[in-house]
């Protein structure tokens, strides 16, 4: 997208393309540009885009001032100067810029009365920790304006910043920070996606990294952890000689800290812009460890991430393991793979359990093993479908409670209530908690869903941090919920259009529908594998974004499988 343009007469901000020096030891700034650059260009030498915004002139309009005054809006945080020369002396001592940032598809402007009102419909603000959330709304800002020597001057307006998207396009870039799963032990990384404002005084790795330093945005806080204490500070962030070196500073015992997570939120969090080169963090320009220097490899966090796994599925009440094509497999060992009367199943982590549900009764749990039984973990008349986490605990939500409950399959006793006070007095039909081990999304009624993260650790779990990710119109009905990895959820909704299956990016709310098939009843998924099982039954399904919907198993299949999710 090329910079937003208008003229000086009208005072609005010009984009100007301004090109960073290429020396060895210096990142350059990345963002939006106008140039087309080679296939095989390097990610951290790209031009920076900046908006520059121009003081109002003393025979303008109130309509060009208040246009000039929302162009200076797009550079306020460059030059802040600017912005207050459209606004009378009492506007200036009442005016805040802070707040959530509205963005507009586009401004439009017109004169009422001796007003100048500005309209656009909302597709997202931006919130203060950079979190990036759509939002579907009419917009009418209002501004007094005010003739003074000088000429027109807004007099009032509503506190806070109002950016088009091609202001956001421009001066900002969606980035992924990654943060550890539970604590003491985790064992994954979590995906944090923001908006970052590039920044002229410093290239954007040094923004990224100073970024992952002040901790996650509101959807993950109290839910993840971080290797980088806060007290740190960037130094700087350079590439030479094939390497990227950040440059810490602050009181960080080389010692005690964890350097594998934190080789793995930097390789990850900084992802493009190391460019598969090895990283290598210092102290105050020192090696890390007093002699030796901290190498990250390109593969360092590898090892974070949900790898691959088979995929299952139920014939006659028996779970079967798909075959390596995809077709028919044999049935696992223990009761789990012989005819049983239990519901809803899920499979633990690498397949060792399976979970069921008997209606009326409660949820049962069998080893995947020849002696194993079928024994009860949860007691209830009206339970969720269960949903296991990473760690082996097994979720669900009594419904005639009101209450979020988690057995831990390993300590003998009863399941425990977990706090959820979002969803108090609400209709939960649903309870599923992500791969990542932080997540869960949560169905409401059958029009809504939303996903919010375990938070307070081991001592006070709760679940917090709810947002409405999905409503669907009344006619159409929520049918199914399944994790495909950390930050896409795919539901499945029945309407007069048939079965539509919706794949949310939980973290920017980017929501892409699949090709529909009237024959789908549930899904499951894991990565970039989409499953399937038929209205009528009998058949697996298999997603191809080329063929679409494909049969994979024609006969005595119900419903398919992945270990958690």
């Amino acid at each position: 997208m090329g910079p937003f343009m208008r003229s000086k007469k009208l005072g609005v901000a010009i984009g100007l393309a301004v090109f960073m020096s290429c020396g060895c030891t210096v990142i350059p700034v990345g963002g939006p540009t106008t140039v087309e650059e080679a296939p095989d260009a390097d990610p951290m030498r790209k031009q920076f885009v900046r908006m520059v915004a121009f003081p109002p002139l003393p025979g303008w309009g109130p309509d060009a001032v208040v246009r000039g005054l929302q162009a200076a809006m797009a550079a306020y945080p460059d030059d802040p100067d600017t912005l207050k020369k459209y606004l009378t002396p009492r506007a200036q001592a009442t005016w805040k810029a802070a707040g959530p940032i509205t963005v507009l598809d586009k401004a439009a402007f017109k004169e009422v009365d001796g007003r100048v009102v500005l309209v656009g419909n909302q597709i997202a603000r931006i919130d203060n920790d950079d979190r990036f959330v759509p939002v579907t709304d009419k917009v009418t800002k209002e501004f007094t304006l005010k003739k003074e020597a000088n000429g027109w001057r807004v007099d009032t307006l509503e506190d806070g910043l109002v950016l088009t998207a091609a202001d956001v396009d421009r001066a900002y870039r969606s980035t992924k920070l990654f943060y550890l799963n539970g604590s003491p032990r985790p064992d994954g990384l979590v995906s944090d996606p923001v908006h970052l404002r590039l920044n002229p005084k410093e290239n954007f790795a040094e923004t990224i990294v100073e970024r992952l330093i002040k901790g996650p945005s509101s959807a993950l806080r109290g839910a993840v952890s971080s290797a980088l204490p806060e007290h740190t500070t960037v130094a700087a962030v350079s590439a030479a000689d094939e390497k990227v070196v950040v440059n810490l500073k602050g009181a960080i015992d080389s010692a005690s800290t964890d350097t594998r997570a934190l080789s793995a939120q930097l390789r990850s969090s900084l992802g493009d812009m190391a460019n598969g080169r090895t990283i290598e963090v210092q102290l105050d320009g020192e090696p890390f460890y007093g002699s030796d220097p901290l190498t990250i490899s390109p593969d360092a966090s590898l090892d974070w991430f949900p790898g691959t796994s088979p995929a299952y599925y139920t014939s006659n009440g028996e779970v079967h393991a798909m075959g390596g094509d995809g077709g028919p497999g044999n049935a696992v060992h223990g009761p789990a793979g012989q005819h049983n009367g239990y519901s809803d199943l899920a499979i633990a982590k690498e397949g060792s359990r399976v979970a069921g549900r008997l209606t009326g009764d409660g949820i049962y749990v069998a080893d995947v093993a020849l002696n194993a039984q079928w024994q009860r973990a949860i007691q209830g008349a009206d339970l969720t479908a269960p949903s296991w986490h990473r760690d082996g605990s097994l979720w669900t939500y009594d419904r005639k409670a009101g209450a979020v409950l988690r057995r831990d399959l390993e300590t003998p006793g009863l399941p425990t209530r977990v706090a959820a006070p979002d969803l108090d007095e609400r209709d939960v039909t649903d309870l599923r908690v992500a791969r990542d081990g932080v997540r869960v999304a949560v169905g409401i009624g059958v029009h809504e869903v939303r996903v919010g993260a375990i938070t307070g650790g081991s001592t006070a779990m709760m679940l917090g941090n709810f947002q409405p990710v999905l409503t669907v119109s009344e006619g159409d009905q929520i049918r199914d919920i399944a994790w495909k990895d950390g930050e896409h959820l795919l539901v499945m909704v029945s309407g007069k259009a048939g079965q539509i299956v919706k794949e949310i990016n939980v973290g920017d709310g980017e929501t892409t529908t699949l090709t529909s098939d009237p024959r789908l009843k549930t899904i499951a998924a894991l990565n970039d594998r989409i499953l399937a099982g038929t209205e009528e039954g009998g058949e697996i399904l298999e997603f191809k974004d080329q063929q679409g919907w494909i049969s994979k198993i024609k006969e005595s299949a119900q419903a398919p499988l992945f270990p958690l999710g």
